[in-house]
């Protein structure tokens, strides 16, 4: 949804995911261009900008996945290092990779689409639970290190938006939106 948007507003578009098929039919829907990207595998990152314009002004992560629905005794740490990877190290690298891009740009924005699990936690899912906080503290250290001018974690129902501009190194605005 948020790449088709994007490119309704007639912004050019480069898609990333792991399913070519998917991802290519993507991109043909909304005249964007499509890329093989696997957040976890640091080669496939850097293919992936290599791809993108340098005059890059918006990284979108939306990259993430849950796994397992078992209390912490009962936790498998394959799955939780699985999730950590994806959620939070696969929103590093790939805001890292593009980071000069969007710092040239002048205004660049990164939008991280989170999930209300780093907002709530739920029976038996401590473990996406914890991966959602922590791109929740990603993104807000990132704008306190002065990544990125702003940085917005959206889910369902909730849009925090923390932006950095105090000379002082503060937060100028931190502003949560809820339904």
């Amino acid at each position: 949804a948020t790449a088709r948007a994007l490119a309704g507003d007639g912004w050019q578009v480069v898609v990333g995911a792991r399913r070519r098929d998917r991802v290519e039919a993507l991109a043909r829907h909304i005249g964007g261009r499509a890329h093989v990207l696997d957040v976890t595998d640091p080669a496939s990152v850097e293919a992936f900008a290599a791809a993108v314009p340098d005059d890059c002004r918006l990284l979108v992560n939306n990259a993430g996945g849950a796994l397992g629905w078992a209390p912490v005794t009962e936790a498998d740490e394959n799955e939780w290092r699985t999730m950590y990877d994806t959620n939070v190290l696969g929103v590093v690298r790939v805001t890292k990779a593009l980071l000069g891009r969007l710092e040239a740009s002048g205004d660049g924005q990164v939008i991280t689409i989170g999930s209300i699990a780093g907002h709530e936690p739920y029976p038996n899912g401590a473990g996406y639970n914890a991966a959602k906080f922590a791109v929740r503290g990603a993104d807000a250290g990132a704008v306190l290190d002065r990544v990125s001018a702003g940085a917005v974690n959206a889910h369902a129902g909730v849009i925090t938006y923390t932006q950095w501009l105090g000379e002082d190194g503060g937060i100028l605005a931190d502003l949560t939106v809820t339904r």
